[in-house]
């Protein structure tokens, strides 16, 4: 089994999970750069207009303008995932696009209106992590009733499904 280094995505890395498809996979990576405004071709057929996206070039004389991750003093990347092909927007050595990046997709049988609030708790995740805690209380205190819980407030209703059997170590 091939260990993973890189769940997250990583500015710079070649190999890592990709927000937007969630799989370990390489990486094409972009400068963004400023171009005559005409259509530019990707690999695979992306389109782009406007800004040009030049890929990685290791000329001597630019590698040592380069910084460590690989990229002249530009602000902007861009990175394609060669699983799903779609990009993700880096400015200033940070993810801006897409925002989900570090946290599981919901379960399956999780019912509907919790599923909102968890999505909802991931796509805010990055930009205010107190709000996502928030959701997701909401979305537990939702969740549990489901479970067959009984109670007004959250400690009471684990309290319930401990004494029917659930974990302590979860309480």
């Amino acid at each position: 089994m091939k260990e993973v280094n890189n769940l997250f995505a990583i500015y710079g890395a070649q190999n890592f999970v990709c927000p937007t498809c969630s799989v370990y996979s390489q990486h094409k990576w972009y400068e963004i750069i400023e171009k005559e405004n005409k259509d530019i071709y990707l690999d695979k057929g992306i389109r782009v207009r406007g800004p040009g996206y030049t890929p990685f070039v290791s000329s001597s004389e630019e590698a040592k303008r380069r910084k460590t991750t690989g990229f002249l003093d530009n602000l902007t990347a861009l990175s394609v995932c060669t699983h799903c092909n779609k990009p993700a927007i880096w400015i200033d050595e940070k993810l801006v696009y897409p925002k989900n990046i570090s946290v599981e997709p919901p379960n399956s049988d999780m019912p509907e209106d919790v599923k909102k609030l968890y999505d909802e708790a991931r796509e805010i995740s990055v930009l205010s992590p107190r709000a996502s805690a928030a959701l997701l209380r909401l979305a537990l205190e939702k969740l549990l009733p489901s479970l067959g819980a009984q109670g007004k407030r959250i400690n009471d209703m684990i309290g319930d499904l401990v004494k029917k059997g659930l974990s302590p170590t979860i309480q």
